[in-house]
């Protein structure tokens, strides 16, 4: 990650925080899933720096993470008015 180069920690402090309230604590983590599992855009790096394309295995459903946040703030957003709960649909990307 960018955040761990020298030129973002030598004048910022990181901090970490606990999430004491179950629906932020699930929240958090059904972030870190969708991100983890982002199978079209996530590139992992290498030890010698590069970057390789994560790839969808045979069969997996195509995730961008980004679409996903997009589309479930849309859905938020038009939803806010009526105070309907958020069901969010996982638009599929073609490659």
């Amino acid at each position: 990650s960018a955040d761990f180069m020298t030129r973002n920690t030598i004048r910022r402090v990181e901090v970490a925080a606990p999430l004491y309230s179950p629906a932020i604590r699930e929240r958090v983590l059904k972030i870190f899933d969708i991100l983890i599992n982002d199978n079209v855009k996530a590139r992992l790096q290498q030890p010698d720096g590069t970057y390789t394309k994560i790839c969808a295995k045979e069969g997996e459903p195509l995730l961008t993470a980004h679409d996903y946040f997009a589309n479930e703030a849309v859905q938020r957003a038009e939803n806010a008015a009526s105070k309907k709960p958020v069901k969010v649909k996982i638009r599929r990307v073609r490659k």
